[in-house]
C-alpha cells in the first residue's frame, strides 16, 4: 500500500473519536521539553515467536502468540541489556518494538525495568505481548514503567485493532471501548499505540482532534508506536503521516525482521539520529540495534500551538 496526498483530509474533527484516558503522575509536571529518545528494535524470528492454542472460559479457541520457552532467557537478558544501556546513555523515554516483552518472565523483568526507570527517570515502553484476563480473552498490550510511582508494575495499553503476525491473524480480543491512555510526564504528555492501531482513522482523527486545541499539555507531545509488521514501511509512513497531520511527535519502532525502519518525526519531519556512544555499540547484539535521538518538545508545541494548517502531502510515501 503507498500512502498518497489524498489519504488525509484537511477535515478538523469536532470530537476525539476515542476514548483519552488522562493518568497524570503525581507530583510530576513538565519540566524538560529536550530530552532523548531510544528505540530498540528487537529481532525476533519464527523461531523466536510461536502460537499457542488456548481456549476461553467459553470454551472458544484461539491461537496466542508468544516467546518460544527454549529461547525466553535469551531475549530477556538482550532486552533488558539494551534497555539498560539506553538508559544509562541519557535517553528518558525508551522504545522497545512489539511482542518483545517475554510475558513468563513478567514478575521478574517487571522490577527489573521498574527499578532502571527509577534510577534513570526514564519512561520505558517495554514493547508488548499476548496476555489474559479472568476470562481468558487475549489482549496485545504493551507495558510502560515510569519512574514517578512508587508501585513497580507498569501502565498497561491494548492494542485497539488486531493485525497479522508472522502470516497469521492475531488471536486477540481489541477493547469494545476504543481507549487510549494519556501519560503525564517530566517529558511532557505521551500516549502509545501498537501496530494496526496506527491505520484506525479513528485514532488518526482524534489524535488531530486533541492537539488541535491550543493548549499546551493536554494535547499530546509524543506518540510511541511500536509495531511487529511485515510492511514496515506502510507502518512508518502512517507514524510520519500522523506527526504532520496531528502536529504531534511520533517515535516508531519495529521488529528488525521486515527491515531496521525506526524514525523519530516531528510535525511530519524526520529527525536526524544522534551519534552512538559507546555503552550503546556495546549492547547491540543478534537481537538488534538501539537507535538514539534527540527531541525538542518546544519546536512541535510552536507548530501546534499556532493552529492546524492543511497537512504537508507528499506524491507519496511508500
Amino acid at each position: 500500500m503507498t500512502i498518497g496526498a489524498d489519504y488525509f483530509s484537511d477535515e478538523l474533527p469536532t470530537e476525539p473519536r476515542f476514548v483519552p484516558v488522562f493518568a497524570p503522575d503525581l507530583g510530576i509536571y513538565p519540566i524538560e521539553s529536550e530530552y532523548k529518545v531510544a528505540l530498540i528494535p528487537m529481532h525476533l524470528t519464527k523461531k523466536h515467536i510461536t502460537f499457542v492454542e488456548k481456549r476461553t472460559v467459553d470454551n472458544e479457541s484461539f491461537n496466542m502468540a508468544t516467546i518460544n520457552p527454549n529461547l525466553v532467557e535469551s531475549v530477556y537478558e538482550s532486552l533488558v541489556s539494551k534497555i539498560k544501556a539506553a538508559c544509562e546513555a541519557g535517553a528518558r523515554v525508551v522504545c522497545c518494538s512489539e511482542y518483545c516483552y517475554p510475558l513468563v518472565m513478567h514478575d521478574k523483568l517487571s522490577k527489573e525495568l521498574a527499578a532502571l526507570s527509577q534510577q534513570h527517570r526514564s519512561y520505558i515502553v517495554a514493547g508488548s505481548s499476548v496476555n489474559t484476563d479472568p476470562l481468558r480473552r487475549a489482549y496485545n498490550t504493551s507495558f510502560i514503567f515510569t519512574p514517578s510511582r512508587s508501585n513497580p508494575e507498569p501502565l498497561s495499553q491494548h492494542k485497539t485493532q488486531a493485525g497479522w503476525l508472522l502470516g497469521e491473524l492475531e488471536g486477540i480480543e481489541v477493547p469494545t471501548l476504543k481507549t487510549v491512555k494519556v501519560l503525564h510526564t517530566q517529558y511532557g504528555t505521551m500516549a502509545v499505540l501498537i501496530c494496526a492501531s496506527t491505520t484506525d482513522k479513528d485514532i488518526q482523527y482524534g489524535l488531530r482532534y486533541l492537539n488541535s486545541m491550543k493548549k499546551l499539555y493536554e494535547p499530546i507531545d509524543l506518540v510511541v508506536s511500536i509495531a511487529y509488521s511485515a510492511e514496515a514501511a506502510k507502518m512508518q509512513s502512517y507514524s510520519e503521516y500522523i506527526s504532520g497531520f496531528a502536529k504531534t511527535c511520533v517515535a516508531f519502532v519495529n521488529d528488525m525482521t521486515y527491515g531496521d525502519l525506526c524514525g523519530l518525526y516531528v510535525c511530519g519531519e524526520q529527525q536526524i539520529e544522534c551519534l552512538h556512544p559507546p555503552e550503546l555499540l556495546a549492547a547491540e547484539s543478534a537481537y538488534g540495534p538501539i537507535h538514539l535521538y534527540s527531541l525538542d518538545l518546544t519546536r512541535a508545541r510552536n507548530k501546534r500551538i499556532e493552529g492546524l494548517p492543511a497537512p504537508c502531502h507528499k506524491d507519496s510515501v511508500k
